[in-house]
């Protein structure tokens, strides 16, 4: 792990390249932190109230685990977050200045929610996989990452597998991202790992998720289609084109809309 207030950066860089993640501690201050905290509760209870699916997803083994996503759009404080100089290094050492975000997302694990099937972010990309990844996965923790609630389970090198893994996981050298809350981790897009086993009784684990690609790839969430009149404001110009939004793009598409309609 590295401190956020004081490491080398280019150790942080090598320690990525190497084994496909980098823990970086003491990025948010309590009081940031207990701003996300009051915004996902926020979120929770306004998705729940517009009878939006929270739990029961495919990809999780029981319905334990509460899932957000577009977070971009429902909080200033997901907005800072995506944007956060220090993580944005990280994104763009993966993948260049040109780059888009993807999804943002959050995933509360409940006390006893089983573990996700184990993947990498790219695993929509045909093997073998260059050497260089298509994505990368900034993950925020809003509470404190352990073993015993969660904290993600990855496969240290297998960044440099030109394939994703068996679905099963259960690989003998992975182990959980363990950090404090207010640190964020970085992952590389080619790098085997899924949500950890809760074993808690009375433990909720908190992580929000910004997935960014390179800025060919079709976006998992076409902002275009969620962005209001009413939100255009709230972005700043890098977030705007981070989303993929050219100035002039979208009364283009409104206009098409429109006509279509």
């Amino acid at each position: 792990m590295f401190n956020a207030k004081a490491f080398d950066l280019s150790d942080a860089l090598s320690a990525f390249d190497e084994e496909g993640v980098a823990i970086v501690t003491n990025v948010l201050l309590p009081a940031e932190l207990q701003d996300i905290r009051d915004a996902v509760e926020e979120v929770i209870a306004t998705d729940r109230a517009r009878g939006e699916q929270l739990t029961g997803f495919s990809y999780d083994p029981d319905d334990r685990n509460i899932r957000i996503r577009d977070l971009v759009l429902k909080h200033e404080a997901f907005r800072a977050l995506v944007e956060n100089p220090l993580a944005l290094t990280f994104v763009e050492h993966a993948l260049g200045e040109d780059f888009r975000l993807s999804n943002f997302s959050g995933n509360v694990t409940g006390p006893g929610s089983q573990r996700m099937y184990m993947h990498a972010d790219q695993g929509f990309v045909p093997a073998p996989w260059p050497p260089y990844p298509f994505a990368i996965n900034i993950g925020w923790a809003i509470d404190d990452f352990t073993f015993e609630n969660g904290g993600t389970v990855y496969v240290p090198g297998s960044n440099h597998k030109s394939h994703g893994p068996a679905p099963e996981g259960g690989y003998p050298d992975e182990k959980a991202i363990e950090c404090p809350a207010g640190s964020f981790f970085a992952i590389d897009g080619r790098t085997w790992h899924q949500t950890g086993d809760n074993l808690t009784t009375d433990q909720s684990r908190t992580g929000l998720f910004a997935y960014y690609v390179r800025s060919f790839l079709i976006l998992q969430r076409p902002w275009y289609r969620f962005v209001s009149p009413e939100l255009e404001g709230k972005f700043t110009p890098s977030l705007w084109n981070m989303m993929g939004m050219d100035i002039g793009e979208i009364p283009t598409l409104r206009s098409s809309k429109a006509d279509a309609s």
